[in-house]
């Protein structure tokens, strides 16, 4: 793992000292902004030099940097660029050490550049820890991994987290990885992770992210199993990225936004729909302006659906309905609490994936 990080870290020193590192780059002719491409190992001490730097990196950064000649190596990490801005992120480790091991410190700097400024923070608070130990050293060696398990090449990922001593994994945790114009954020999710998530044959549920449109994170399909065999179990919940970071939805709330976008695929329930007004796909604003008006009459607003994004429906019209639900029970006992709308009826839109098949 050592030689890994020596292999990937920045050409040159590691630049602490604020007053060099902008000396540095004004010696070169090169814009701030240009610094995390072309300078990255200038990167540290132009946040400890930037008014723009969050408190805590600013604590962190002048912990690892303090002492003589500190054994410091930076590792470009996760990068997007996105129109007027981009996202980059730095490994800074720090190695010294301690007894017969040789032990790392790794804090993960994030650096936002906008055409307003350059933001610099920490993507992830907590700190990484390492310890390698030495040739006839009885310690064991302790490191984390981490593994992107949904949206590699996007600008939202889902990471595995698992920390390991010896042979043993002591710690696990999903995170909600995202990159924005101040930077990359890292918002943990799960912990631990589900045991599903690490072996594809455990119990508990799946975790994965949608594939198309805003990328939503969704646990789903578990499952337990036992003398009986195995048995599935149902529900879901997701997770939406907001101006405030990740927030999670579960239950009907979870079930509503899955229906939405037509995202059925990943829920964990059947999808009952109690319909109170259709036309022909073509009239979807005839069907809204109905669906506005029974919305007001009964204090509770109607869900506009295609038919044709769903496998039980008959393809080609546009739907106000109730729901959807879990179950039949829940529609019909829906639809009778609703007043008016023209051909009524409830209906199966899907059928949950059997949470017992195989991944």
């Amino acid at each position: 793992m050592i030689a890994a990080l020596i292999a990937l870290a920045s050409a040159g020193p590691v630049r602490c000292d604020p007053e060099a590192a902008a000396s540095l780059l004004t010696e070169a002719r090169i814009a701030e902004d240009r610094a995390p491409v072309s300078h990255p190992e200038l990167v540290p001490g132009l946040a400890l030099a930037s008014p723009n730097t969050a408190p805590d990196l600013s604590a962190l950064l002048t912990e690892l940097c303090t002492g003589d000649s500190p054994d410091l190596s930076l590792v470009v990490s996760d990068v997007w660029r996105e129109g007027d801005w981009s996202a980059h992120t730095f490994l800074l480790t720090r190695a010294e050490a301690v007894g017969c091991s040789l032990h790392t410190r790794t804090a993960a700097l994030t650096v936002g550049v906008r055409e307003d400024g350059i933001r610099y923070a920490l993507r992830d608070a907590r700190e990484r820890t390492a310890s390698t130990p030495m040739v006839g050293c009885d310690d064991l060696p302790e490191w984390t991994e981490e593994k992107i398990v949904g949206g590699a090449q996007t600008p939202e990922r889902l990471v595995l987290v698992t920390e390991h001593k010896g042979d043993d994994i002591v710690g696990t945790r999903v995170l909600a990885r995202r990159a924005l114009p101040d930077g990359w954020t890292d918002q943990v999710i799960l912990e631990p992770a589900p045991p599903r998530l690490l072996d594809p044959q455990a119990d508990g549920p799946r975790v994965m992210m949608t594939e198309t449109g805003e990328r939503w994170i969704v646990e789903t399909h578990e499952r337990t199993t036992g003398a009986d065999g195995c048995r599935p179990i149902q529900g879901q919940r997701l997770w939406h990225p907001t101006a405030d970071g990740w927030v999670e939805a579960s239950g009907g709330e979870a079930l509503g936004m899955l229906a939405s976008r037509g995202l059925w695929r990943y829920a964990g329930e059947d999808g009952w729909i109690a319909v109170v007004a259709q036309d022909d796909e073509e009239d979807e604003a005839l069907v809204a302006a109905r669906a506005r008006r029974l919305g007001r009459r009964n204090r509770h607003d109607l869900t506009l659906l295609k038919s044709s994004a769903f496998p039980e429906l008959n393809p080609g019209f546009s739907i106000a309905v109730l729901g959807p639900f879990g179950t039949e029970e829940e529609a019909k006992a829906s639809l009778k609490r609703y007043r008016g709308g023209g051909r009524r009826y409830v209906k199966r839109a899907w059928t949950a994936v059997d949470g017992c098949a195989e991944d």
